[in-house]
């Protein structure tokens, strides 16, 4: 049986990396609510949109990690720092591109991205410099095998020795929960629209 290695996100792995994830945040809270995949082609321009997005990532220096299971991914992690990509080379990854992606507007529920965005924003000053976990996502074929706990220890790992703590926020009482398992703590709810917003921050213990 082969084990699961967790790495760096390589560019020849990026496409089925964000295959995953858009086939695992598009039952996500916040994703489902903002996007209607009922409509024809949501989910490619979604992909597309994610594609671009991780390149823009990778390049500016932003931390993504994978787990495979042999050569299968199966997991993905994405950090996000303060870097930022020069203006001539996200316009070189952008053009390209962007003008494609156009549609995708037709496929977001304005009035519900207006009522949940307060949401999405904590009021809760973090002094500290941070890290983001923007997302972390397991093949549902692949949950209950431990393999978020292994993303989650590498995102924590990767980030003690040169920031305060992991920041992070989700719309699913369920995940909170399992957050507050691996140490974070709520710092603010947030309620826009129908959802709310659970706010969360790890606390890396400093050094004696």
């Amino acid at each position: 049986m082969n084990e699961i290695k967790i790495m760096y996100l390589q560019e020849n792995l990026i496409e089925e990396a964000t295959k995953l994830l858009v086939d695992t945040f598009q039952q996500e809270t916040f994703t489902s609510h903002v996007y209607n995949f009922s409509k024809k082609n949501t989910k490619n321009l979604f992909y597309r949109a994610s594609l671009l997005k991780a390149k823009l990532y990778l390049k500016a220096g932003h931390d993504i990690v994978v787990a495979l299971k042999g050569d299968c991914i199966v997991g993905i992690a994405i950090m996000k720092n303060d870097s930022k990509l020069p203006f001539k080379q996200t316009a070189k990854i952008l053009f390209p591109t962007v003008v494609s992606l156009i549609p995708l507007i037709t496929k977001i529920h304005f009035r519900r991205v207006l009522s949940i965005a307060k949401a999405m924003k904590h009021t809760q000053t973090i002094k500290k410099t941070y890290i983001t976990l923007e997302a972390l996502a397991v093949d549902p074929n692949y949950q209950g095998q431990g393999i978020a706990k292994m993303l989650l220890n590498r995102v924590h790992e990767i980030s003690e020795n040169e920031y305060s703590g992991v920041y992070l926020f989700t719309a699913d009482k369920r995940n909170q929960q399992i957050y507050e398992h691996f140490g974070y703590n709520t710092i603010e709810e947030c309620k826009g629209g129908e959802l709310t917003a659970y706010h969360m921050f790890l606390v890396f213990e400093e050094a004696n």
